[in-house]
């Protein structure tokens, strides 16, 4: 496994799956060099499963990759992968996320450490490796089962990683999404279904193994839509609640029609289940269902003679049936009582249990199940000759071999066998004749030595036994022994030295005797029952307790039972040891409370119809956590978070005064004043303003918007006859005459204008400003250009945008707050030249929109969240200038750039070009 790891420009290749046998490699960063192909070549030999990577090309140009480099497509498999600038993805990654480059994916890439032979043990140094907002990462993932059973806990930063709707990548941004997983359940997000649901499941149980993201509510409700609680039963019928922030999906449950058995502790022939049971010791039919692995929603029924058993022992002749769950198929076995096991005879070639298993004992003194098969000899081969079977394919007798050479030997073989029902069993031998019970197979073993022993989980119920090399067998006593369901008793042979012939022929069979069964082991009981004793009900909810309650009532019962068998005393304990880890802690509703008290006392009234409808809903729901005595901690935080969020969300009417009055000046106006195409300008505006100050659910931004869209549009109005404006190419490297007086340099007016800026932005700076230098130019009839003097100036003024482009990378609205400054070059009737003035500006998708009345200089200064700095050298931007006249054309325009470097504060010139606004 390979996960949640970054890694930087990696040289040769990013992947060498040489000779990893099953490699899986999910949720990591791949940031690749110009160049460097993404399977190393010379290391491709190995299979891997490659999921909900970001592999991130840095190169100019989207790669061609060739995502199977020396490979194939059943080697390397892909899925859910994000591919960031390549021209082509994997041929079976049948769920690529294909990003353009450009796109924001990460904070920062590409500026991990780097110094050789360096060691960074703060995980921040690679934060610019965390997901961008809005990155086409976030909740793209898929949810990931560990091919080697490791469970998803934490990401690379440390992040809680097993979500519902995991990213892509090894950062987890928790962003939360209405989706659901499970490790217990299959989940459909896309047609909200979810398959797997046991019988008997309790809504504590259901939401147990639920998962969720960090503020999601979820619910359970019956047929009829009511709210259950933890305690009742989830059916068929029911439906799983998601909701978040207002918005809400529902699941269904998928009945499953698997009627099949999957698996079983107990010998299985076709349609025949053999089950050990005595007169004196019965098997339960409950034991019987208890060994038969079926669909988590199918059910098991016995019938005797055709007659319905829920109770009691069972019989030869009974039958057993398992339904589906959405009643569509059943399977029906027969039982047989059998109380002999015969290894040769009950051998099933290439197939580890039911009952017999060929495993070898590792150094580290665990069993492990041989995996490979030879049919030819008909048995189980481990390394250096071991083998564990029958002596041919059709063998007559057992055979078993420990490794022969030392140096490949671990700590024995044997033929093992699972006990499927607690009892008194005798292990006995097949006899061979003038033999006696185990011999070696062939004479004249030398290097080394052949043991036997038989253990009962490990440990030995007699000496080991030296085999004779001369054929000569050894006769083993019989073992009578109690053991319990689950036990392994085992034949084991054990080799020293480097014996050359040391396979053995050796056949035991395992016989359940009549003897009354051994008293249960009550002392796990006992511990867990002490224990449970210890713990207080006010500390939990109301609903976890109860069930807690019945089990531990059940457990105290059995305890009390001398008949319980030991698979009853079991059963209590488990039952007890699960409502106790299912018991919630009572949550803390004092903060909740608090604020569902400040909800209430806010008036509908005060606020849009959409906001307070959010609101309304939001509240609702916390009220009826609050009044939850089941409620978890969880849901508690999750419905303060949602009624917090509510409140601040609520937006008060906008005022609308400004807009009326516009409209009411716009529809004074007359079409036959104004050319074609401007009119319809005009008029989709006062279109769109009638419309806004009628809805009542529109913010004071969105009014404020449609406001300035229409003025824009009243400005843009162009009469037949009107004259032509452009905009002088021009920089600013001089104090205007005008200005002379006043300012000595450039520098100084700038600092004029910076003043006036803090008065609203206090953090506005020299080194986040740009002074722009933008004259209004007129042509008359004849073809001459002038400048628009003050006193000729459009009456309306005009509309100018400057994109945020122009201002330096990474500023836009998100990041920062703005002002417009302005210095008049002329006096007014209101002003003196040089005053300064504060401009209103709208912020728009891409930039500054302003009206303004006289033009150059200009200044735009910003601060805010993370304000990139203005990098030194010549730049090229656009700026936007909606005129009054008719298809007028913008000529470039010159701009003065304030700049820092580390120890400078100098100026630039800002070359730059404008275009015209249509």
């Amino acid at each position: 496994t390979f996960r949640y790891n970054i890694s930087q420009n990696d040289l040769g290749g990013v992947i060498n799956p040489a000779g990893n046998p099953d490699a899986h490699v999910y949720n990591n960063v791949f940031y690749v060099k110009e160049g460097v192909p993404f399977i190393r070549s010379g290391m491709s030999g190995g299979s891997m499963v490659v999921e909900n990577n970001i592999i991130y090309y840095s190169g100019e140009q989207p790669k061609q990759e060739d995502w199977y480099l020396q490979t194939s497509q059943d080697k390397v498999k892909y899925d859910n992968n994000l591919y960031y600038n390549y021209a082509n993805t994997p041929a079976n990654d049948a769920n690529p996320v294909v990003v353009q480059k450009g796109t924001p994916v990460f904070v920062d890439p590409g500026k991990a450490p780097s110094t050789p032979n360096s060691v960074v043990n703060d995980r921040t140094a690679f934060n610019g490796y965390q997901l961008a907002e809005n990155s086409p990462a976030i909740n793209a993932g898929k949810v990931i089962t560990d091919a080697n059973g490791y469970a998803v806990e934490k990401d690379f930063f440390g992040n809680n990683a097993n979500v519902a709707s995991p990213d892509v990548g090894a950062h987890e941004t928790n962003t939360p999404a209405l989706g659901l997983s499970s490790n217990v359940y299959t989940i459909d997000n896309d047609a909200k279904a979810i398959l797997g649901l046991a019988s008997g499941t309790t809504v504590q149980a259901l939401l147990q193994d639920l998962i969720y993201d960090e503020g999601i509510q979820v619910s359970v409700h019956n047929a009829q839509g009511n709210a259950l609680g933890a305690a009742d039963v989830v059916l068929g019928d029911c439906t799983v609640v998601v909701s978040y922030n207002g918005k809400t999906a529902t699941y269904t449950f998928v009945l499953s029609s698997d009627a099949t058995l999957h698996g079983s502790i107990f010998e299985v022939k076709e349609k025949e289940i053999f089950v050990p049971s005595v007169e004196k010791n019965p098997t339960s039919i409950k034991a019987v269902a208890a060994g038969m692995e079926v669909d988590r929603g199918a059910s098991i029924t016995f019938e005797n003679n055709g007659q319905p058993v829920e109770s009691g022992s069972i019989a030869d002749g009974m039958t057993v049936t398992i339904t589906a769950q959405d009643q569509s198929a059943k399977e029906q076995y027969t039982i047989r009582v059998k109380n002999e096991y015969h290894y040769v005879n009950d051998f099933v070639p290439n197939q580890q249990g039911n009952l017999w298993f060929a495993q070898e004992k590792t150094n580290a003194g665990t069993y492990v199940n041989l995996t490979e098969y030879n049919d030819g000899y008909g048995c189980w081969t481990g390394s250096s000759w071991a083998s564990v079977g029958l002596n041919t394919k059709d063998g007559e007798f057992g055979l078993l071999c420990d490794s022969v050479e030392q140096g490949q030997r671990q700590g024995g073989h044997s033929m093992a066998y699972r006990v499927p029902v607690t009892g008194t069993v005798t292990l006995t031998f097949e006899d061979f004749e003038g033999k006696g019970n185990v011999y070696l197979r062939q004479p004249g073993n030398t290097g080394g030595q052949a043991y036997l022993q038989i253990t009962l989980n490990g440990e030995p119920l007699m000496d080991k036994i030296n085999i004779p090399d001369d054929q000569s067998g050894v006769e083993l006593q019989d073992q009578t022994v109690k053991v319990s369901k689950g036990d392994y008793l085992r034949v084991e042979a054990i080799n020293e030295g480097n014996p050359t012939k040391a396979s053995m022929c050796v056949t035991p069979i395992v016989r359940y005797e009549n003897v009354e069964p051994p008293e249960a082991d009550k002392s796990v009981l006992s511990q867990q029952v002490d224990l449970a004793l210890t713990l207080q009900q006010a500390d939990y909810t109301a609903d976890s307790w109860a069930v807690f309650a019945g089990a531990l009532q059940q457990a105290q019962a059995v305890l009390a039972d001398t008949a319980a068998t030991q698979e009853t005393v079991d059963a209590a304990c488990e039952a007890l040891v699960q409502a106790m880890a299912a018991l919630v802690k009572s949550a803390d509703k004092t903060a909740l409370g608090q604020l569902i008290e400040q909800a209430k006392k806010l008036s509908q009234a005060d606020y849009t119809a959409s906001t307070w409808a959010l609101f309304a809903q939001a509240l609702q729901n916390a009220q009826t956590v609050l009044a939850d005595g089941n409620a978890t901690q969880a849901q508690i935080n999750s419905a303060y978070t949602e009624l917090e969020r509510a409140m601040t969300q609520l937006a008060k009417p906008a005022d609308k005064t400004a807009l009326n009055q516009l409209i009411e000046q716009a529809k004074a106006l007359k079409e036959a004043d104004y050319t074609a195409d401007s009119w319809k300008v005009f008029t989709d505006a006062l279109q769109a303003a009638v419309s806004a100050a009628a809805d009542a659910n529109l913010s004071q931004t969105q009014v404020d918007a449609a406001y300035h869209a229409l003025n824009q549009a009243m400005a843009s109005l162009v009469k037949p006859d009107a004259p032509t404006y452009s905009v002088q190419k021009g920089t600013l490297n001089a104090v205007p005459e005008s200005l002379k007086a006043m300012y000595g340099s450039v520098e100084d007016m700038i600092a004029k204008m910076l003043s006036q800026a803090q008065t609203v932005l206090s953090t506005a700076s020299k080194e986040a400003s740009k002074l722009f230098d933008v004259n209004l130019m007129v042509k008359d009839a004849n073809g001459q250009i002038s400048e628009v003097l003050p006193e000729n100036f459009p009456a309306l003024g005009v509309v100018v945008e400057i994109p945020f482009s122009d201002l330096g990378e990474g500023i836009n609205s998100t990041n920062c707050n703005f002002v417009v400054t302005h210095m008049l070059e002329h006096d007014t009737q209101t002003a003196k030249a040089g005053d300064v003035e504060i401009i209103a500006a709208e912020t728009t998708a891409t930039g500054l929109r302003f009206v303004a009345h006289s033009l150059s200089p200009i200044m735009v200064s910003w601060a805010g969240k993370t304000p990139a700095p203005v990098t030194g050298g010549t730049s090229s931007g656009t700026a936007v200038i909606v005129q009054t006249g008719d298809s007028a054309q913008l000529a470039a325009w010159g701009a003065l750039a304030l700049c820092s470097a580390a120890a400078i504060t100098v100026t630039h010139l800002y070359a730059g070009k404008a275009k015209r606004k249509k």
